[in-house]
Order: structure tokens, then sequence, then C-alpha cells
């Protein structure tokens, strides 16, 4: 798409004497962290690495009002500390001087969904005891409603004061105001409860409170849980409602959805079972019935186009994005010079988002990895690893670079040594790019994996990387080009175990499961309970087989995903597909599947079974041989090296075609 195609998205906006220079707002991560009046050298190259895409706004997270607001003890500060709000003029000036963006600070409140720490009060809309801690929750009074307002006018008034353009109160994920207006736990009979004008009664003072202490100068902008994807939650009336209540005050409503301590289920966070720009259409009915405020739309943005389209045909005046910008720094930037198609898509892997920090945290022993290596990585962006380390190629004397395989893991390789002043050539036997991803550019729900390939293949185009497809490796072939360097890519190939009866007519690949797509009648049993079994059996289901069996070894299925991914993947296997765990198979007769455990052998009949026991890395002995008869460097990628996933694949390429 060219530059000409995007004139909305490109479009400034001007609210409140405020200018948006486009329609692109860097959603929040995480909020303020000052160190003795600085911010946090890590918070400073955050924002300096997302600000690279140049978003219109920028919203630095979730900032309790006071102390008693945060999700545990320590997070708030004390905003007449003159240290604090030396330190909050340094974010604001670094969003408006450096990054030449709108400046905003979500400002919220925890509510009943703070941690109890055995002393001091948690507050909610209702008086409950929380069944998972044994906490106290005591229901708010008209004392405390009218300190709370006061608190987050005090907090934005701070803001203002400190630089800031505007705040974002936060009235949606779960969080207070969000709990007064829903009626799953808002159970009040006073004027704040009952009718949906009463629920939503606090947040609209919020708002008034901040207006009255800070004046007309200032952009106020709430944001709203659209959906809770709940059956027994609010109608898509009521929310429309809640935002014309709002927009007396606001002057943006910020369309999200879902509670953050259920993000994938709720939609908080879209995830590859939800539609890109899952909150559209809560949006689109928004602003046709009534909302006097401009509105933002999150929520799984990744392609120029649908972007477009949707602020071109009203039903959206911004779009927020916060994971497409880490897939992609220079989202904006390739917008604006007409290379969108270079554009790398999130794929939704949640590599980066391993759920509700303090459910995650609590896995950390049982996962044996640090919650800060389950966030702080992107699967598809090998510059990002951690913001605090993101490097770039380096310029070497050039050489002749020839890599076989083009997967991800290739692809990346190809290009970040083009990027480093190599000449490189990539041959593939296939007719296309994309390695195992292949398999999925009909499958609805791994789009975004084909597009990553596209994109890949773009890149290198742009850079004039040669690609000569169809060619399989021979030592002629590699004679004729006289590389100085090769490069290894060649993937993995399913396992193919001993089992007796494997090898069977009624025996196939998973991989056929995505690559045919076929409809199986009759029993299916799916030998693996890995991730690929998983999705192998929600693709069949989605097919219409008549019965799915997962048998597996271990004890828990997907135990390969990434913790939020493997939390969904695991509740939708379990809704459709029957579960075999800590069982092995050890062999198969015609229609019937052998299996041992623990309460002996039994056998299950299968009319037809799936082989997703496991992949390994294909045989490289021939081309480590030719390179090493001619003397030249020799590495090896992604699978071929080990069968892991995309984010190694492409983290070892970048690596490897950094380093020649």
């Amino acid at each position: 798409m060219e530059r000409q195609d995007n004139m909305h998205m490109l479009a400034p906006m001007t609210i409140r004497g405020k200018q948006w220079k486009n329609r692109i707002v860097l959603a929040p991560k995480g909020g303020m962290r000052i160190i003795d009046g600085e911010m946090e050298q890590q918070m400073h190259d955050m924002l300096s690495y997302y600000g690279m895409g140049h978003p219109a706004e920028v919203i630095i997270g979730e900032t309790p009002v006071s102390e008693q607001a945060g999700r545990s003890v320590g997070e708030a500060y004390d905003f007449k500390d003159p240290k604090v709000c030396a330190g909050i003029r340094k974010y604001a000036s670094m969003i408006k001087e450096q990054i030449g963006a709108v400046a905003m600070v979500e400002l919220f409140h925890a509510g009943d969904q703070r941690l109890w720490i055995g002393n001091g009060k948690v507050m909610g809309p209702t008086a409950y005891t929380r069944p998972t801690d044994g906490a106290q929750i005591h229901a708010m009074t008209q004392h405390d409603i009218r300190t709370t307002c006061d608190e987050f006018a005090q907090a934005a008034y701070t803001m203002k004061q400190c630089g800031f353009d505007g705040v974002v109160v936060h009235a949606g994920h779960g969080w207070l105001l969000h709990q007064f207006f829903s009626p799953i736990t808002n159970k009040r009979t006073d004027a704040y409860g009952g009718s949906l004008d009463n629920r939503c009664r606090f947040a609209v003072e919020v708002l008034h409170a901040i207006r009255d202490r800070c004046g007309e100068n200032f952009v106020i902008e709430c944001r709203i849980s659209g959906s809770e994807h709940r059956s027994e939650s609010y109608t898509m009336q009521d929310i429309s409602t809640f935002a014309n209540l709002l927009s007396q005050y606001a002057d943006i409503i910020h369309v999200s959805a879902g509670l953050y301590r259920d993000p994938c289920e709720t939609g908080m966070v879209s995830g590859v079972f939800f539609p890109h720009g899952l909150n559209l259409a809560v949006g689109e009915y928004i602003k046709k019935h009534g909302c006097r405020a401009a509105v933002t739309v999150v929520g799984g943005w990744a392609d120029p186009g649908m972007i477009e389209e949707a602020i071109a045909s009203g039903g959206t005046d911004f779009v927020a994005m916060l994971r497409e910008f880490t897939a992609e720094p220079k989202f904006v930037d390739k917008v604006l010079q007409g290379r969108a198609a270079e554009i790398r898509p999130c794929i939704r892997c949640l590599r980066c988002f391993p759920g509700a920090y303090e459910a995650a945290r609590a896995d950390e022993q049982r996962l044996g990895i640090p919650y800060f290596e389950m966030a702080e990585h992107c699967s598809v962006n090998p510059q990002y690893f951690a913001w605090f380390q993101h490097s770039k190629p380096q310029q070497h004397a050039k050489k002749n670079v020839l890599v076989i395989g083009c997967g991800v893991g290739g692809m990346q390789t190809a290009i970040t040594a083009r990027q480093c002043g190599h000449e490189v050539t990539v041959i593939d036997r296939a007719p296309e790019c994309g390695g195992i991803l292949r398999l999925f550019q009909n499958d609805p729900h791994k789009q975004d994996l084909w597009k990553l390939t596209r994109s890949m293949k773009a890149e290198a185009d742009a850079l004039d990387v040669r690609m000569r497809l169809s060619t399989p490796f021979s030592e002629q072939l590699l004679q004729a080009m006289h590389p100085q360097v090769i490069v290894a890519a060649i993937g993995a190939e399913p396992i193919r175990s001993a089992i007796s009866g494997l090898a069977s007519e009624n025996v196939m690949l998973a991989q056929e499961v995505f690559l045919k797509a076929p409809t199986l009648h009759g029993a299916v049993v799916i030998l693996g309970g890995g991730m690929v079994g998983c999705e192998t059996a929600l693709k069949l289901a989605e097919l219409g087989a008549d019965s799915i069996t997962i048998v597996e070894m271990r004890d828990t299925l997907a135990s390969d995903a990434y913790r939020q991914y493997g939390i969904d993947l695991r509740k939708r296997v379990l809704e459709n597909v029957t579960c075999r765990m800590n069982v092995k198979c050890t062999g198969i007769e015609r229609k019937t599947v052998w299996l041992s455990g623990a309460d002996g052998v039994e056998q299950l009949h299968a009319d037809y079974i799936i082989n997703a026991i496991g992949m390994r890395s294909s045989d490289t002995a021939l081309i480590r041989n030719a390179a090493m008869a001619m003397g030249c460097d020799y590495y090896e990628v992604g699978d071929c090296l080990k069968p892991r996933n995309i984010c190694m694949a492409i983290e070892e390429g970048y690596h490897i075609g950094n380093s020649l």
C-alpha cells in the first residue's frame, strides 16, 4: 500500500490545542519508574525504542493515584515529592520533545483487585471475602468515593503541572471504575449501584473532578472495556450509554476489552483466536450512538490497510497498538515510505505477554523461567530482545554468503547479513519462501504466520538478496557459486517413531492436517499433546471430525507453548477434545491404538491416527561436508540445529548474520 492510500491514517488531528501528527497511538506498557528524580534507565531506553515508530500519542501505563490504589505496596509515588515531580517532568519532556508525540499518562485504582498484604484496606463496590486469598473486601462509602475522586483529580493536576498534555483514566480491565460499572461486580443498592446510570456515576464523577481541577486546556481520555466477553455482563447498548455519559468530560474514549486477571478469555489481549481489530465493532457502535468524544480502538491491529479502512469509514478516530510496535518499531515510517509490504506483523504468540503479572510471577518456580524472561522478548523482531539491549547490524568486510533454506531463520540470516554489507544468495528446493510456515497459509488462525513470511520476503527483496527458489542444494551448485560462508537453515522433519504400526494407511502427520485440511469422519486419535498436537486437534474440530482424543505422555498439554497462549490453548482444547494424559502409545494395529499407563494396558478405537509426536533436525551432513571441503565458514540456524520455535530461529539468524 502506497502512502497516498493511507491519507486518513496519516492525517493530523487537533484536540484542545494539542496536535496528533497521525492517528497511531502507542498503547500503555508499564507505569512510571523514577529513581532520585530520574527516569529509570530501562524506561528511558524502552521509550526511545518505541519512539522510533513515531506514534502520535504515547501513553505511560498504569499509574496509581494513591498508595491504596496500586495493585500492591510500593507502586505509588508521593506526588508532593519534588524528586518525584522532577522524574515525571522528564517523562513528559522526552515524549513531547524527543518523540514528538502527545504525552499522556494512565491513572488507575485497582479497587478490589489490590493484593492483600495482611493490613491496610482493600476496597471495592461490594463487600465480600475474596476466595483466592481470604482478603476482606470493604464496600466503599460515599466518603471513600469522594476521596478517590479527589485523588484522581490531584494526580491529574500533578501530571499537568509536570508537563503532560493529559491523562487516560482507566475505567476498564477490571479495575475500580470498571468494577462499579459491571453488573457482575457491583451489587450496591445506593446511588452507585443498581441502574445503569448509577453504575456509571463514579467514573463520570472522577472525570468531572479532573476537568474542574485541570481546566479546559487539558486532554482527558477514558479507557473502557467495550466487552467482558461474558454472557452475564453488560450489553453493547450499556457500553454506549457509559461512553456517552463519560463524553460530557472526556475528549477521547479509548475502547479496549476484557479483564486483567483473565486477559485472553475476556479479550483484553487479542490472541490468535480473536479477530484483528476485535474492538472495532464497539467503537463503531459508540460513534454512531451519540458519543461526542473522539474514539480510539485498541486490539490486534497489524495491517495498515485495515487501519486505514477503519478510520476512513468513521469506525474510529485513532488506533492504539503496542505489540505491533514491538514487532515493527518502524511501522509508521514504512507506511509513510510506501513500504507497508515490509512491515513485520505481530503473530500474537504472546511471547511478550505472559498474562497477569502476579499470576506469572507465581509460575516462575514451576516453569523455571524468570518473569522478565517470559515477558521481554519478541518472536519476530530480533532487535528487541529486551528493550534496553537492542542493537543494530554492523557493517563488515563484504563476503559471499550462501544461505540454504528459506524459512524464517534462513531469511533472517540473509536479511541481517545483507544489512551488514555482504552479498547474499538464498536457495530453497521449495517454490515458495516460508519453510514449515507454508503449511498455514490457508489456516484462518495462522494467517499472521503466513504474513510474516511475506513481509520477510519483501524485506529481502528490498535489500537485493538473491532468491533462487525451486533450487535444491548440490555440490555442483556450490562449486559454481564459490561462497565464502555457508549457512544451513534446512529445518526439521517429523519424528517417525519406532511405534509399531505407525506407517499404517490410516496414520497421517499433523502437518498434513494443515496442508490438506481433510474432513475425517469417525474417531481420531492424536499422538502427542504438545502445542502442535493441541492446535491440530482444534483444527480437526473445526473441520468437523466426529470425535478427537489426544494421547500425551506428560501431565500437561501444550507445555511448549508460551505461558498465556498455553493457558488459552489448553482451555479451548479441553472444551472440544478428549485428553488422555500420562499414557503412551505402544503400538497400532489397524484401527486400534494400544496405550500403556499407570492403570495398565488399554486400547482405543481410531479410524484415523495423527502423528504429532514431534520434530527432529534435518540431516545437514552433506552440506557441512561440502562446506568443509571448500574451506567455507559454516553455520547452522534454526530447527536444523535443534527443533524449537520461530523466536529462536529468527534470533539465531540475526546473531549469525550480524557476526559474519
